[in-house]
Parts: structure tokens; sequence; C-alpha cells
């Protein structure tokens, strides 16, 4: 009697990854707090904020070796674009916050990304551009987002257009408008057309100079 013949099939071991849902994500450690990059991922003595953006793939995660006071100018570029899904985690709302120069914002988060930024106060925005602009899926958690001033033709120092934004366990607080004419009607600290969730944060002392609410939604 003949033995049955065994088919046997090889895969390479990127199918079997792509097979079992496995990915591997990678940690970036952001090691300068320089807002230049030059996006030499291998450079891990000098990797910038900007440089850890750049260099991350989706589903990665970027961490600081300390913390200190992130600058935003137009001589990085401006506003941190995060666009690929990522998670950043900060060293602690005490131990890491921004110095924009008024023209910029310091996040924006595009459509079709998703996006966890932690432990860190977000701050010091002074112009039309909200300190945070997500038109993604966007989570804060354990953040302050504070002093930060808009403009009344502006939106909030949070503004979340037509994205998902969930806010957990932070403080939005003394956020201010410039008042202008038409008052500030879009929020003074969060502007909503989109979805939003606030869970165990506190929202208070965000005024403008005659008028306006600290919340606008007009979202889910």
């Amino acid at each position: 009697m003949r033995t049955p013949r065994m088919n046997k099939t090889f895969i390479s071991a990127a199918a079997a990854l792509a097979l079992s849902g496995s990915v591997y994500a990678a940690t970036w450690t952001v090691t300068d707090l320089g807002e230049l990059a030059d996006y030499n991922c291998g450079d891990t003595a000098n990797l910038s904020l900007r440089d850890a953006i750049g260099c991350a793939s989706a589903g990665d995660t970027i961490v600081f070796s300390s913390g200190g006071t992130i600058p935003v100018t137009s001589n990085g570029g401006g506003a941190f674009d995060i666009n690929k899904s990522v998670t950043i985690i900060g060293p602690g709302q005490e131990s890491l916050n921004f110095a924009p120069d008024p023209s910029y914002g310091i996040f924006t988060v595009p459509a079709g990304v998703t996006v966890s930024i932690s432990s860190m106060t977000i701050n010091g925005t002074q112009s039309v551009s909200a300190a945070i602009n997500n038109l993604g899926n966007l989570t804060l958690s354990d953040c302050n987002i504070s002093a930060n001033q808009i403009s009344s033709s502006g939106y909030g120092a949070v503004t979340n257009q037509s994205g998902t934004l969930t806010i957990n366990s932070s403080k939005v607080y003394d956020n201010t408008c410039a008042m202008g004419v038409g008052g500030c009607y879009n929020g003074i600290a969060i502007y909503n057309s989109g979805t939003m969730q606030i869970s165990s944060s506190i929202i208070e002392k965000n005024f403008g100079s005659t008028s306006g609410s600290a919340i606008n939604s007009n979202g889910g």
C-alpha cells in the first residue's frame, strides 16, 4: 500500500505575522527638547520630538528621557503635525511643557489617524490657531491644558473639527480669549463640531474679556 503524500505549505515570516495579526511596535525616546529635526532615526542621543514623530510608524510609542520646555517656532516648522497613529507619553504634567511663538498652535492631528497624548502640559498658544487642532481620533489623558490665549476669530484651546475627541483625567483651565468684534463665541477652552467625551476632568477659569463660553459644542 502506498503512503499518502503530505502536502506541505511553507509561508514566510512576514506572512505568518500578517496572519497572526501581530505587529512589532517600537518605542522612540525623545532625548533632545529642541524643535529641529534631521530625521536621523539612528541618532538616538539627539532625537527631538519632531524627529520621533517623523521616524515612528503607526502603532509606535514616543516617550521622553527627561522633562523641560519644547519651543514651537517657524525654525522647526510650527505646530507638530502628528500624521500617523502613535502614542505620546510625557514625563508628567509638571515636567514637560511648551513655548510656542504667538503664530503657532502646538499639535495638529489630521483625519484618519488615532493619537493618544498623555502626561504633559500643553500651554502658551497666543493665536487664532488652537493649541490642539484635531480632525482625527484623539485621546488626551493626564494633561494640563492651560494658559492658551486665542483671538476672538479663532477657536478653543482644544479644537475638535469633525474628529473624535476624548479627554480623561485632565485639567483645562486658565485659557483666555482676546476680545474682538463679535465676542468669543467659538469656545474659549474647547470647540467641538465632531464627537466628544470628557470624563474625570476639570474645566474651569476659562474666560473672555467680555463674553463667550468655555465650551462651544455643536457636535456629539
